[in-house]
Parts: structure tokens; sequence; C-alpha cells
């Protein structure tokens, strides 16, 4: 088995424990307070991984431009907001409801990808979203279809629209001017 198999696997696996723990956090703390926690235990192991690569590996740490440094802190700051966006929906509906709507970025990656990047998504791809987008929103509903007025009224909780609020703004993906360099290695959340 090709050892990315375990570790994308493994990461998933870390990434729900690190959620559910930062939900129940929220419990104790605000939410403000439960995100910076999150980025406060991250940034040494960020250090530590990228210390790893220069000194363990003899590998370079690249130039940056002050253009990619600026799209850096923006998506940056995206992603802080954007996770408070999904603790706070957490405490309006539950943790998997919270977590479900987080889940729509697909559709906004794709609308960043098409309009922005201008890299457009064929025809399979738009139909497979959509599909994806129609299973989230019957995950969020509480069990009621009884008529329209109560799906819309679920769908436009407070909830699904902090939780569809951190969709929108933590996932886009630099432009490919910003990108950095082959040789840099990277890493996704």
């Amino acid at each position: 088995m090709p050892l990315w198999i375990p570790i994308t696997v493994a990461a998933a696996l870390f990434q729900n424990i690190r959620t559910t723990m930062q939900q129940k956090i929220r419990g104790i703390l605000s939410v403000d307070g439960a995100n910076f926690v999150r980025y406060l235990y991250g940034a040494p192991l960020a250090l530590g991984m990228l210390a790893f690569l220069v000194f363990g590996t003899g590998r370079q740490v690249p130039s940056i431009s002050l253009p990619f440094l600026g799209l850096v802190t923006i998506a940056g700051v995206a992603q802080i907001v954007a996770t408070s966006l999904m603790i706070h929906a957490f405490s309006l509906r539950n943790y998997a409801v919270g977590t479900v709507y987080s889940k729509t970025e697909t559709v906004f990656v794709a609308l960043f990808a098409t309009f922005i990047a201008h890299e457009p998504l064929r025809f399979g791809a738009w139909i497979g979203i959509l599909v994806c987008l129609g299973g989230v929103m019957i995950l969020s509903l509480r069990g009621s279809f009884a008529n329209v007025r109560s799906v819309l009224a679920d769908l436009t909780h407070k909830g699904a629209l902090y939780g569809s609020s951190r969709a929108r703004s933590s996932r886009s993906p630099p432009s490919p001017s910003a990108r950095p360099p082959r040789s840099c290695p990277t890493a996704t959340s």
C-alpha cells in the first residue's frame, strides 16, 4: 500500500478528533477562545515541521515574494474567521450539522476555480458537486419534510448560515502566480 493512504486516513482521523475537542472546549471558552487554542497549539507543530525539513533533510526555505506573503496572510485570516464561524455554528445547532455545513466548501471552491482562476470544471464534476450539496442539505434538515416552509426554515437557520459562511471563507485556493515553487513541500488542512 502506498504511504500516502495511511497518512491521509490518519490526517482525517486527527482532524475529526481536533474538531470534536474544539467543540468541547467551546463549552468552557468563548468562540474566539476555542479558536485561539487551535492555532496556539498548531503553531509549534508547524514550526517543528519546518525545522525538521530545513535541518533534518537539508532543504532550504524558499524565497517568499511580497505578493505571495500578502495572499498567504489573507488566506490565514480567512481560515481563522472561518473556524470561528464553524465553532459558532456548533453552538447554534449541533456538532454534526455544523460539520455538514462546513463541507459545502466544494461549491465555493468550484465557483472560485471557474470564475476567478479561470479553470472551469467539466459537466460531470458539477453534477457530482450538486449531488453532494443536495446530500448536505438533506443531512442538515431535522427530519422534517412536511412542507416547503419548514425545509426553508432549516436551511436558513443561523447554524446553517454560519456553517456555510465557514465553507465560503476557508477554502480559496491561491492564485497560480502566488503558488510556492515546486521544490517547496506543501501541506493541506
